[in-house]
C-alpha cells in the first residue's frame, strides 16, 4: 500500500531528526558499498543520474566523481534536510553537477525518459511501497537506461546494525512501530524479483561485503541513544533497567572483537537491470 502524505511527513521528520547523527555514522560505512555500486552500472561523461533517496548524497557524490566534469546528478530524498549534506559533500570532494531536490521515491517529479542512469542504496527498504517507487524508476529512466540498487542482505549477514538489533530486543514494546527494518528486502531473490516485477530487464545480483571498525562499544551505545525514537523509551525505564540494556548492547559487540578493534562485516545485495528499448 502505498504511503499517505501523514505518513511522509512522518518519515521525513525522523529523517531530520536523525540527518547529522546518520551522516556522521553512516557515510564512511556506506562509501566501500556506493564505489562498487556506481562502478556496476558505470556512468559515463555526459550522462544525467539521479540518486534517490539519497540521504548523506554518497553515490550521488561517487557518481558525480565517476563521471567528471561532464555529467548531471540530481540527488533527491523525501526530507529536505539532506539538502545541506549533499550540497557540502559535494563541496568537500571537489565535484560540479550535483544538486538536489526534495521528493518522494514513489512520486518523483522529473518527467519521463529524463535520466541515462538511476541509483537508490539502503532508501528502498524504508519506502512502503518499494515496487511503485521502481516503477517510478523505470519511468524517468530513458529506453534503455540503466539501474543501480542496494539493499543490505538477512541480519545474520549484516553486523553493522548488531549494536541497534540488541538494543530493539532489550527495549520494551514501542508504544507506534519503528518503521521497516534495514534488512526488510535482504531475503534471496525477493529484491532481484521486485526490480524484475517493475519492467526491468538484464537483472543481475552481486552480494558484497565490506566491514568497518568500532573502537569503543561505549561510544557506539552513546550514539544508538542520542536518537530520538530510542531515547524516548529509554526516558521511561529506571537507571538500573538502562545499565542493564547497555551492558547488554556492549556485550554484543564485544563478542565481534578481534585483536582489540571490533570488526563489523556486512553483505550487501547489489542489484543492476535496464529499462527495456521502446519499439
Amino acid at each position: 500500500m502505498a504511503e499517505t502524505a501523514p505518513d511522509r511527513s512522518r518519515i521525513a521528520a525522523e529523517w531530520a531528526d536523525r540527518a547529522a547523527s546518520y551522516a556522521s555514522y553512516a557515510v564512511p560505512k556506506n562509501r566501500p558499498f556506493a564505489r562498487r555500486l556506481v562502478r556496476l552500472v558505470a556512468p559515463t561523461a555526459g550522462e544525467r543520474v539521479i540518486d534517490i533517496a539519497t540521504g548523506p548524497g554518497v553515490v550521488a557524490i561517487e557518481a558525480a566523481a565517476a563521471m567528471g566534469d561532464g555529467g548531471s546528478v540530481l540527488a533527491t530524498d523525501l526530507s529536505s534536510e539532506w539538502q545541506l549534506f549533499v550540497v557540502g559533500a559535494a563541496r568537500e570532494a571537489g565535484v560540479t553537477g550535483v544538486t538536489f531536490q526534495a521528493m518522494p521515491a514513489e512520486a518523483l517529479t522529473p518527467g519521463d525518459a529524463s535520466f541515462d542512469v538511476a541509483f537508490c542504496q539502503f532508501g528502498l527498504m524504508f519506502v512502503p511501497d518499494p515496487l511503485l517507487a521502481l516503477q517510478e524508476m523505470q519511468r524517468v529512466l530513458r529506453p534503455g537506461g540503466r539501474l543501480g540498487i542496494a539493499v543490505w542482505s538477512t541480519p545474520d549477514r549484516v553486523g553493522h546494525f548488531v549494536a541497534q538489533r540488541a538494543l530493539m530486543a532489550a527495549l520494551p514494546p514501542p508504544d507506534a512501530p519503528l518503521g521497516p527494518s534495514p534488512t526488510s528486502l535482504g531475503e534471496p531473490d525477493l529484491i532481484e524479483s521486485l526490480v524484475a516485477g517493475a519492467g526491468f530487464v538484464e537483472v543481475a545480483a552481486e552480494r558484497f561485503t565490506s566491514a568497518h571498525e568500532i573502537d569503543s562499544p561505549d561510544h557506539e551505545w552513546s550514539r544508538l541513544v542520542s536518537e530520538r525514537r530510542f531515547a524516548d523509551q529509554l526516558e521511561r525505564l529506571d537507571a538500573a533497567r538502562v545499565q542493564k540494556i547497555r551492558r547488554t548492547v556492549v556485550a554484543a559487540l564485544e563478542e565481534r572483537r578481534t585483536d582489540g578493534v571490533i570488526r563489523l562485516e556486512s553483505e550487501a545485495i547489489l542489484v543492476t537491470g535496464r529499462r527495456t528499448a521502446q519499439a
